[in-house]
């Protein structure tokens, strides 16, 4: 509805990140669960936003960017799989 005025609305959906902070455990068990094989970093979801915010994206409104390697929340939320995190047997 704005979109006529020149606004723009858009999300950026990141995925798996490495924030610097993760246990190596955590973020192996993390890794292997993304299609590309690793965590996103901090600045590819930067860039994304950027890239939003940018002339280059001035027709992309009403939209969902998802920085995430491939990876989706729906496909991997099992019980079991918490439960591991936790460390428990599922």
């Amino acid at each position: 509805e704005v979109a006529a005025d020149g606004v723009r609305v858009a999300v950026v959906a990141p995925g798996l990140i490495d924030n610097g902070h993760l246990p190596d455990s955590q973020k192996q068990w993390m890794a292997e669960r993304v299609p590309s094989g690793r965590l996103g970093r901090p600045e590819e979801v930067a860039d994304a936003v950027c890239f939003l915010c940018s002339d280059l994206a001035t027709y992309c409104s009403g939209t969902v960017l998802t920085v995430a390697g491939g990876w989706r929340w729906s496909e991997d939320r099992s019980y079991h799989a918490d439960a591991l995190m936790r460390g428990g047997e599922g």
